[in-house]
């Protein structure tokens, strides 16, 4: 039997189209599933396109920051720009620059910043720094570059540094970072707990969760000699004099209009003198 099945070729029922379909599907499958991974891992990895992101960035020199990047007048068309104040707006127009791509890098390109393994060179435009730690120190002592990254600027704490390497290539994964470019020396206070750019202080207010100060109506205090204003149109008046006599005087005048359709009233004021001696 097997002698006669010697030889033999085994035929699909109705030629090879049914074979070639199914190489087809599965590659079609496994090519979408690939593509689905790496969609949603580039996604997770940076900003998406048009996430309107926003960084807090500066340059940190010895023993200070440096003046924040000046804006340009016609601004980069990949989306990633400063307007002058310290902060990156990362709003990747393209996916040349978000997703896995979104980094600083893009930004210190846009500017022409570059922050190698141990330079640091600005624009003429920012005041043309030109330091190399192999040669410039910091206060007399050797010096290093370094960048000092947040993921979360509300936890000043909390930070990675990138000592090695390219300094600019550092990944921005999420909004509300902060990322300082230092050239200091390394066992300085600066280098070891580093401060935060300051313009930190302006992420709250960017992205919508900036606190007011606010004043509780009807509330006030005074001291003598002093006269204030409350709601609803009182006015307290307090005055105090030393020596022979003192006299105090208070007169209360009700608002003309505290709310809409009320009529103004005005109470006769009193007073009372009391004279010393």
């Amino acid at each position: 039997m097997a002698e006669k099945g010697r030889g033999k070729r085994i035929r699909f029922q109705g030629g090879t189209l049914f074979p070639v379909m199914m190489v087809v599907i599965v590659a079609i499958g496994l090519g979408l599933v690939g593509y689905a991974r790496a969609t949603a891992g580039d996604q997770a990895q940076g900003a998406r396109a048009n996430a309107n992101w926003h960084i807090a960035f500066g340059i940190y020199h010895c023993t200070a920051y440096v003046d924040p990047i000046k804006a340009l007048a016609t601004a980069p068309t990949n989306g990633v720009t400063t307007q002058g104040d310290g902060v990156i707006y990362y709003d990747p127009t393209d996916s040349s620059v978000s997703g896995g791509k979104a980094n600083l890098s893009v930004y210190l390109a846009n500017y022409a910043v570059v922050a190698g393994s141990s330079t640091l060179t600005t624009s003429s435009a920012d005041g043309s720094l030109a330091l190399d730690a192999s040669k410039d120190k910091c206060n007399n002592k050797s010096a290093e570059l370094r960048t000092y990254v947040w993921k979360d600027a509300t936890k000043p704490g909390d930070f990675s540094v990138v000592n090695s390497g390219n300094r600019s290539d550092v990944r921005i994964t999420n909004d509300n970072m902060a990322i300082g470019v230092f050239f200091v020396d390394p066992t300085s206070d600066a280098a070891k707990n580093p401060p935060q750019p300051p313009s930190v202080a302006k992420l709250a207010a960017l992205n919508g969760t900036a606190t007011t100060s606010s004043t509780v109506a009807g509330t006030a205090t005074t001291t003598a000699g002093t006269t204030i204003g409350t709601t609803a149109g009182t006015t307290v008046g307090s005055v105090a004099t030393t020596g022979s006599s003192a006299t105090t005087g208070v007169a209360t005048t009700a608002a003309a209009s505290a709310t809409t359709g009320a009529s103004a009233t005005t109470a006769a004021p009193a007073v009372t003198a009391t004279t010393a001696g």
